[in-house]
């Protein structure tokens, strides 16, 4: 219920896109209220982007779980270093009950540079999808509007 209540307070609040990081098992879709709230979101204009999960080396095809079996969100795997491909862990379709092709896209998933508090260093690399989904929800605004517009502060953007 907690994560219904921030999908519609998002929606409420006037965002363009959201990102969830998170799962569970999927549940009957008729069911399962948070694929619902993604899928009100979506209809109500903004972009709902969730990680597919990390799960394909333990449970294989069929392991894209809740909320990126939603019919609505944008379901994102991690894709490989070594070139156009999956990464060996993220999970992958179609979803256990729905049977949906999820995922839906994939994006830099592996290594990553991410922030961590001071005490541990500032920087460290992480892997999984959780790390490739903010990559797609930074880029769906960008597809509904356009291109950012230029400033002063940033005469070189895109």
């Amino acid at each position: 219920a907690e994560i219904v209540a921030g999908i519609e307070a998002a929606v409420r609040d006037g965002m363009d896109v959201i990102n969830l990081s998170l799962g569970e098992a999927e549940i009957d879709p008729s069911r399962d209220i948070v694929a619902r709230a993604l899928d009100g979101a979506a209809a109500a204009g903004v972009v709902p982007v969730v990680a597919a999960g990390n799960e394909y080396e333990d449970l294989g095809a069929g392991s894209v779980a809740s909320p990126g079996s939603s019919a609505s969100a944008i379901t994102v795997a991690a894709e490989s270093q070594s070139g156009p491909f999956i990464s060996s862990f993220s999970s992958g379709g179609p979803t256990p009950l729905s049977l949906r092709m999820k995922p839906d896209v994939t994006a830099p998933g592996e290594d990553v540079l991410s922030s961590v508090p001071r005490r541990k260093g500032l920087w460290a690399s992480f892997s999984g999808t959780s790390m490739a989904s903010p990559h797609v929800a930074r880029a769906s605004p960008r597809t509904r509007s356009g291109p950012p517009a230029r400033t002063k502060a940033c005469r070189r953007c895109a």
